[in-house]
């Protein structure tokens, strides 16, 4: 969910959605976009560097993937994309200030979410290697290729990466992870400190959802069911 505001105009709440596709099934993936009111607005075509193996007649180097936008006011949820703690509460803020334009009341938080990596470990060290080594690894090697690093902004890199500037590959690193507040990496106490200052907007409001980005496929299955279980033991239900 992203605000636009343009000069002279009512900001509006625009809905995105980026929905990858086999390319034979295109038509069926717009059509069915079209039904929920989103207008596809360009197909983008990922060319890899490398073909991927798979089940079919043939190995495809490239993925398919509608852009679409829709405007909708009435019933838009928000994901705040920043994380460094002040970006995002003022996010959340002109989230609300936009919504009420609109005619949505809504109490700071309602209707917003976050979406960070969590890993326990017995100490800090030990969470930090673990974060280092699955969701770090994954977005080093492949998601910040698609721009999701500019997530983790911060202040100082506006004078030294202004815009239309991206950070370079450099930056992407595990402390600037942590200290944008996406990686929640610790004991669990410490992480359950983290997650009660995002849940209350680090005093101001109360956000709705919480998203965690779990790293399946990376870990080691006991290490999953432990860091599933820890965070239903001990998460869940101080935040319910």
């Amino acid at each position: 969910m992203a605000i636009k505001k343009e000069r002279g105009v009512r900001p509006a709440l625009i809905a995105l959605a980026y929905v990858w596709h086999a390319g034979s099934k295109a038509g069926i993936v717009q059509d069915s976009l079209d039904r929920c009111d989103f207008e596809t607005r360009a197909q983008i075509v990922w060319v890899k560097n490398n073909f991927a193996i798979g089940r079919g007649d043939y190995h495809w180097q490239h993925e398919p993937c509608w852009y679409a936008v829709r405007v909708d006011d009435a019933t838009a949820y928000m994901l705040v994309a920043a994380m460094l703690p002040s970006i995002y509460c003022h996010n959340v803020r002109l989230y609300r200030e936009v919504a009420a334009e609109t005619g949505r009341q809504l109490r700071l938080g309602e209707s917003v979410g976050a979406f960070r990596a969590v890993h326990f470990g017995r100490t800090e060290e030990e969470a930090v290697a673990l974060f280092r080594d699955t969701n770090y690894a994954g977005f080093y090697h492949y998601f910040g290729g698609f721009g999701f690093a500019e997530a983790f902004r911060l202040p100082e890199d506006a004078e030294k990466y202004p815009p239309p500037a991206m950070l370079p590959q450099s930056e992407w690193t595990v402390e600037r992870f942590r200290k944008a507040k996406y990686a929640l990496a610790g004991t669990v106490d410490q992480v359950k400190r983290e997650i009660e200052q995002l849940a209350t907007l680090h005093g101001e409001g109360d956000l709705e959802w919480f998203g965690w980005f779990f790293d399946q496929g990376f870990m080691p299955w006991d290490e999953e069911m432990r860091q599933i279980e820890l965070f239903a033991e001990h998460i869940i239900p101080a935040f319910r």
